[in-house]
């Protein structure tokens, strides 16, 4: 069995969801404002513990929204992703 977005989304949807998403969406404003980039396995570091899928969904749900971009360089295990600012 592989990630799936989709089958991690309603967990988003808890109280406990909108506290990691906001935890998460944190911490990678305040990487980016001094690197410019994150990975997913850096970004998965704003919750101490948790299921990676879970998280990988937490950071998808900002990329969805616009809030960051992933970079595409090609193939890469998921926690290598690139991403940086979305919107502005």
């Amino acid at each position: 069995m592989s990630y799936n977005y989709h089958a991690e989304e309603q967990a988003i949807y808890t109280k406990q969801g909108t506290i990691d998403l906001l935890k998460v969406e944190k911490h990678i404003t305040e990487v980016l404002g001094k690197s410019g980039a994150i990975d997913m396995g850096h970004a998965m570091n704003a919750l101490s513990s948790g299921c990676s899928w879970y998280m990988m969904a937490l950071v998808d749900h900002l990329c969805i929204n616009g809030l960051i971009r992933e970079v595409d360089h090609g193939e890469c295990a998921g926690q290598h992703r690139i991403f940086v600012a979305g919107r502005g």
